[in-house]
């Protein structure tokens, strides 16, 4: 039997991070976007570490509208000058007060991870923040493992 296993007050900790912003509505493609940040980390003399990671967030606009906001995350094996307007780097992120789990299965039922995470939230009477880091670990063939970070407030 699978199980979707729920930890509490996981802190996700990355260093030498490489940030690009997706614009949520346009027509890039994925696969584009992600060779040509692999090629703008080479353009750099650095080398990723470890493997990708999807931040996703939803906000409430100024209008009331829900904004959402996709960015992909690469560690790099050294400090980078950024000078690119389409990339962010960070010498060091830390997200505290996450829900986490582990998710191993097919790419379709990625969504009961965050299912599971919601509704844990729910009953636990957790405030999230409307984020979620999704770390690609692995995947062979049809199976992939992601390990999923949700944020929440912190308890009073």
């Amino acid at each position: 039997m699978r199980r979707l296993n729920v930890e509490c007050q996981k802190t996700l900790k990355l260093s030498h991070v490489l940030i690009k912003e997706v614009n949520v509505g346009s027509d890039e493609n994925e696969a584009v976007i992600l060779e040509q940040m692999e090629n703008y980390i080479k353009s750099k003399s650095a080398v990723p570490v470890g493997p990708l990671i999807q931040y996703a967030g939803a906000h409430a606009a100024a209008d009331g509208s829900m904004e959402l906001t996709v960015r992909y995350l690469r560690q790099l094996s050294k400090q980078i000058n950024c000078n690119d307007s389409d990339y962010r780097f960070q010498d060091e992120i830390a997200v505290n007060h996450c829900l986490y789990i582990r998710f191993v299965g097919r790419e379709e039922h990625l969504r009961l991870a965050y299912d599971k995470l919601n509704l844990y939230a729910y009953e636990e009477e957790l405030k999230t923040r409307g984020d979620a880091y999704s770390v690609f670990v692995s995947q062979t063939d049809d199976i992939m493992v992601t390990d999923v970070f949700m944020e929440c407030e912190e308890n009073e």
